[in-house]
């Protein structure tokens, strides 16, 4: 047992000396491109946006359901919509502002949240709901008939609240 002890020492020394070289001549990890792209991308959209409240009406008038939305009017903030992000409160959206009527299509590139993208004409009323599109997808989604406004919302709140095509939208911009 004398014997064994200095030469099971000795083993975990050598042992223990060569993960420590190992470790000193590893090259540092680095995070990849996407994720140092993810965080300032992510930082720099949102300052940029502006932040608002929305309502929901019912082809009647009648209210449905208010939600905290950010709004991307100019081509930066509508280019990252909601890409990158990984968590989006229910009561939560994005309403993106065109300056024109026009068929939109929108992707879900680098967006990990399954989302319900709801299209709105001119006149403030919902044309097309796109419901529960695909994560990370190159497919494009349309609205089918030409829209202004585009309300991106979590997978699942057209359904759980009963909005529907024929629907209404208004929102008010807080001041800064």
């Amino acid at each position: 047992m004398r014997r064994i002890f200095p030469l099971i020492s000795a083993l975990m020394l050598v042992l223990g000396t060569a993960l420590l070289l190992q470790s000193c001549n590893k090259e540092p990890e680095v995070k990849s491109e996407p994720v140092k792209e993810k965080s300032k991308t992510q930082n720099k959209t949102e300052s940029h946006l502006r932040q608002g409240e929305l309502v929901f009406y019912d082809a009647k008038g009648s209210e449905i359901t208010r939600i905290a939305i950010e709004i991307a009017e100019d081509d930066y903030s509508r280019s990252f919509g909601l890409m990158f992000r990984e968590n989006l409160p229910f009561t939560q959206g994005m309403l993106f502002v065109f300056d024109d009527d026009d068929v939109r299509y929108f992707w879900m590139k680098n967006t990990p949240l399954p989302l319900d993208m709801i299209f709105v004409d001119k006149d403030k009323k919902i044309v097309k709901i796109r419901k529960n599109t695909k994560p990370f997808t190159l497919s494009s989604y349309s609205s089918d008939s030409p829209a202004r406004y585009v309300v991106e919302v979590n997978a699942g709140f057209s359904d759980s609240f009963q909005i529907k095509e024929g629907d209404k939208i208004d929102w008010k911009i807080y001041k800064n």
